[in-house]
C-alpha cells in the first residue's frame, strides 16, 4: 500500500512523540486486506447508522429533513463539496490501496 508523504511524516511524528512519552512502538507488517470488501462493509455499517442518527434527530426536533441539513456534516469533513468530499476521499483512499 502506498501512502502519501505527509501521511508518513505524520505517522513518524506520532511514533516519535509516543516514544518520547515512554511508549514502546512495535512495527508490524501491513494486514493483507481486500480493500474493496472492507470499504463495502464499512459503508454497509455506516449508512444505516447515519440514517438512524438523522431520523432520531428529526424526531426530537419534530420536523422533516430540510435542504442543507446534511451539508454541514460534509463541510465538517472537508470544508467544501466536490472532489474533496468524503465519498471522493474514500474512493481515492481505496484507489491508492488497491493499485
Amino acid at each position: 500500500m502506498r501512502l502519501e508523504p505527509e501521511v508518513l511524516a505524520g505517522l513518524d511524528k506520532t511514533v516519535q512523540s509516543d516514544q518520547d512519552l515512554g511508549h514502546d512502538i512495535v512495527e508490524l507488517p501491513t494486514l493483507d486486506l481486500d480493500y474493496a470488501h472492507f470499504i463495502q462493509a464499512h459503508t454497509n455499517i455506516m449508512a444505516p447508522n447515519i440514517v438512524v442518527s438523522v431520523e432520531t434527530k428529526l424526531s426530537v426536533l419534530q420536523r422533516s429533513l430540510r435542504q442543507g441539513d446534511l451539508f454541514w456534516n460534509q463541510q465538517r469533513w472537508n470544508g467544501s463539496p466536490g472532489t474533496n468530499s468524503m465519498p471522493a476521499r474514500v474512493h481515492r483512499l481505496y484507489s491508492s490501496c488497491a493499485g
